[in-house]
């Protein structure tokens, strides 16, 4: 694949496809919020689940427990400073620095045909994810700065080769605890 550096700005391009989504149809958007936070959870859920598969695809079985526990570790940590930020009104998830990191160590060891399939589906869970969350927001804009700035920031992580396959198991458990 000659131009897998554009991988990831296609990706992305699902973030601000779902905001001009949420500013063309506002109405369809409300009425089918449930669908939306339902299609984001079943997303969420199968990179996660795709991710740990992954991970234990393309490493040694120590390396994936050990990135396993210390990605439970993480979540647990990061889903609890994040209660405490969501309850003074910040509105910054983590998400996209997740999986920009997920993203990253697809890049690093999977095939073309298994990091396409993973990469339709980060672009499709930010078309729901942005359709959903930056429609109730004022200050989206500010959101998808934070968002587009933590997705990019894991990139530098392509450079460590196959040992990038220990960024599935960071963020596996952040997502599936994201998924509720």
């Amino acid at each position: 694949m000659d131009y897998l550096f554009l991988l990831p700005l296609a990706v992305f391009a699902g973030l601000p496809l779902g905001m001009l989504l949420a500013w063309f149809a506002k109405q369809e958007i409300t009425a089918g919020a449930n669908y939306l936070s339902l299609l984001r959870r079943i997303i969420i859920f199968a990179i996660s689940i795709s991710a740990i598969v992954m991970l234990f695809m393309h490493s040694l079985p120590w390396v994936g427990f050990v990135s396993v526990i210390s990605g439970i570790i993480l979540a647990v940590f990061l889903n609890v400073m994040q209660a405490r930020l969501e309850r003074k009104r910040y509105n910054f998830k983590l998400d996209y620095l997740f999986l920009g990191l997920c993203m990253g160590s697809a890049i690093a060891v999977l095939g073309q045909n298994a990091l396409l399939a993973f990469s339709f589906l980060v672009f499709l869970y930010g078309l729901a994810y942005a359709s959903r969350h930056y429609n109730q927001l004022k200050n989206g804009w500010k959101l998808f700065a934070f968002d587009s700035v933590v997705f990019f920031a894991p990139f530098p992580f392509l450079l460590l080769g196959k040992v990038a396959v220990v960024g599935f198991g960071l963020s596996a458990f952040y997502l599936l605890l994201r998924a509720r």
